[in-house]
């Protein structure tokens, strides 16, 4: 009989898919796959790519939410990101903005006018982070 533990080292894709899409496809399967160990180890290397990468991609939607104070300055800003220079920025600001998205609509029983939705989406996409 073995005493090995199962253990899994965490990538920084399904770190990202699990702390960064509430409420996705994404998330559900990374914390299924990270379910099926016993122990999850988070290498180093793994947080400094995700500061440098999708959190660093998410903070520069929160900015230029609070820059612009406006979903759709805020939408145009995202759109002029150029793909072929900034791709990974691009996609990765439109599956911030989806996940607050499912975040401000699983919330959506309070009333409020276009600029508390803008704050709302704000907050749901400084939500891993104070702001």
């Amino acid at each position: 009989m073995s005493n090995s533990k199962s253990q899994a080292y965490v990538d920084t894709t399904v770190l990202a898919d699990a702390l960064l899409k509430p409420g996705s496809p994404k998330q559900s399967r990374a914390l299924a796959a990270l379910a099926r160990y016993e122990e999850t180890l988070l290498p180093v290397y793994s947080i400094k790519e995700l500061k440098v990468g999708a959190l660093g991609h998410y903070a520069w939607l929160h900015d230029k939410f609070v820059q612009t104070k406006s979903l759709a300055d805020t939408v145009q800003a995202m759109s002029s990101i150029n793909p072929h220079f900034q791709g990974a920025r691009k996609s990765t600001a439109w599956e911030a903005f989806a996940a607050a998205t499912r975040l401000l609509v699983a919330n959506s029983d309070e009333a409020g006018g276009y600029a508390s939705r803008t704050r709302k989406m704000r907050t749901g996409i400084g939500w891993c982070w104070p702001s």
